[in-house]
Formats: structure tokens, sequence, C-alpha cells
């Protein structure tokens, strides 16, 4: 993850990411995969690449297929309570620009829902297929909510490592970003990205603010501190 804990546009494309549970326990598993269930993958893929579209019908336009009445309701209904969340302020930036994108996953894994289930080519995406994509949906959150909340641990645990040597007298106020990594070998502090991950989050906080210098030569990142803490412990 880069810049402000993974909002640089990048993880929020992998929007059907999961992050499973790993078990308790160990037992070596040496056996053939569920026959049945690859079968049924294997032939969902099959009849997805064998779909056919009237070329005739649809008039040089790109097919496209609409939501039928009730799913349009379960869509608005969904859109109302992603939109009221999206504003609330109450997620952190990079988990909000990944939810954000549900606008469009939400009708896409609607439509193939659709496709799957039903034969030939449908007319309509209908509300079993809406109400099912509406699911994953909720089911991916989750996921993602973990996800993000993993890169946000290690700077908060930096965060408070920082705050520690500040408080100490070691991180002194106009300190350099590079000053605090180099040679010091601080856990949790010991390379740039650790650092300055760390003084963003007591920067959020107010306990600092981070100015970089660029009056001529490298810029060179200062941690300028709360006026409570100038001075030390």
């Amino acid at each position: 993850m880069q810049g402000e804990q993974g909002a640089d546009g990048l993880l929020q494309r992998f929007q059907l990411t999961v992050w499973p549970d790993p078990p308790t326990t160990w037992r070596n598993v040496d056996r053939y995969p569920d026959t049945e269930a690859k079968n049924r993958v294997y032939e969902v893929f099959k009849k997805l690449e064998g779909l056919k579209v009237n070329e005739a019908a649809i008039d040089e336009e790109v097919p496209a297929l609409r939501f039928e009445a009730g799913a349009q309701e379960v869509f608005d209904a969904w859109r109302d309570d992603l939109e009221q969340r999206l504003r609330s302020e109450e997620m952190a930036p990079a988990l909000e620009a990944h939810i954000a994108k549900y606008r469009s996953l939400m009708p896409s894994l609607a439509l193939l829902f659709e496709l799957i289930d039903t034969e030939g080519l449908p007319i309509s995406v209908g509300k079993t297929a809406a109400l099912r994509a509406v699911a994953w949906c909720e089911y991916l959150e989750t996921h993602a909510g973990r996800l993000y909340a993993s890169a946000e641990k290690p700077a908060m645990e930096g965060a408070r490592a920082l705050l520690t040597r500040i408080r100490k007298g070691d991180v002194k106020d106009g300190c350099s970003i590079r000053e605090v990594y180099r040679g010091r070998h601080w856990t949790k502090l010991s390379t740039p990205e650790e650092v300055t991950a760390a003084a963003r989050v007591l920067e959020d906080y107010g306990w600092l603010r981070v100015e970089t210098d660029k009056t001529g030569g490298r810029p060179s990142p200062k941690i300028l501190l709360h006026p409570t803490l100038r001075g030390g412990a």
C-alpha cells in the first residue's frame, strides 16, 4: 500500500479481495480437488464464453441489460444506503475509495448472476440476481474492512513508538524524518516509510505537523511538534 494507507487507487481495483481466517490447527491434506465443484466452475465459464448476441437486433449499439422493476428497487435501496455511508466521514479515506467502487461492482455481479442462471441471453436482470449481488457486496465489505485495518495497524503502532520517543526527548522539534530513522534502529521507526506513516498519524491527531523545506536541494520533511510536546517529557 502507498500514499494515505492504500489510497493510491491500485488496491481499490481488487474489489473481490477476501481475507480468509487461517485454521487454528494444521493438518496435512493430500487429495484431489472437489471434482463436482471444479466441473461446475468450468461449465459457468463455458456458458459465458458461448453466449451469442443478435447483432442485427442491437442496431450497432453496445448490448446492455436493464434491471427489471423489482431489481431496480433493490438497487435503489442499496445505493441509497451506500451513498449515505460514503458521506458520513466515518470510513478511512482508502476504505471509502474502495467501497465507492461498489457502485459498479453490485450491478456487474447482478448481471453475471443473471447470465449464469438464465438459459440463453436474458432480457433483463431480475430481483434474485440483484439480491445475490447485494449479499456479495456486504460480504466483500467485511473483508475489505479487515484488509485496510491491517495496513493502519502498523502505522498506529509506529505512531505510539514515535510519540514515546518524542516524550522522552529523543525526537526534538524541527527534527527531520531522516534523522529519526538513520542510525537509530528504533522498533517501528527504522525505515523512511515507517517514520513517515507514524508522523502522519500523529499529525492527524494534532500532536505535530510535517512540513517539507523546498528551498533548494533535496526536500527534507521536518517534524514540528505541538507546543505541549516541546522540550521532551
